[in-house]
């Protein structure tokens, strides 16, 4: 089970991206096995289907890019009817989720989403073998 400390830190790293991107909606961290870390998401969002379906989508965009010879994503957005939804790689074994407003300042958010991963790789929080593995944390 992940201690409170380590918790805390990516829980805190979700906020402060939250708090100082005024885009965003909410956030979240999924392994890239399609379990969720942690998350700003509302309450009434199924946190599981959430990470499940964030994962498929990114694994079939990557899947498509590989195809088409572009190389690994990196970044997916999805345009919705009332807003964006945005992910990119938060290391090997991470993918950082977010849930912006209609007409976001996307330099912003990106900028944001590559700080907040670099927090997230740097964590090393998220790595196989250390302390916590990669196991879901409550919201």
């Amino acid at each position: 089970m992940a201690s409170s400390k380590e918790e805390q830190t990516l829980k805190q790293i979700l906020s402060e991206l939250d708090f100082t991107t005024p885009d965003i909606i909410a956030s979240a961290i999924i392994s890239t096995d399609g379990n969720i870390i942690t998350s700003t998401l509302p309450e009434d969002v199924d946190v599981t289907e959430f990470a499940s379906v964030g994962k498929t989508l990114f694994l079939q965009g990557n899947r498509l890019s590989q195809e088409l010879g572009s190389g690994t994503i990196e970044q997916i957005s999805l345009a919705c009817q009332n807003g964006l939804i945005f992910a990119r790689n938060a290391g090997q074994h991470a993918l950082l989720f977010l849930l912006l407003k209609k007409n976001p300042k996307l330099g912003l958010v990106i900028h944001a989403a590559h700080q907040a991963a670099k927090k997230i790789v740097k964590s090393d929080l998220l790595q196989p073998g250390n302390s916590m593995g990669l196991v879901i944390l409550n919201n």
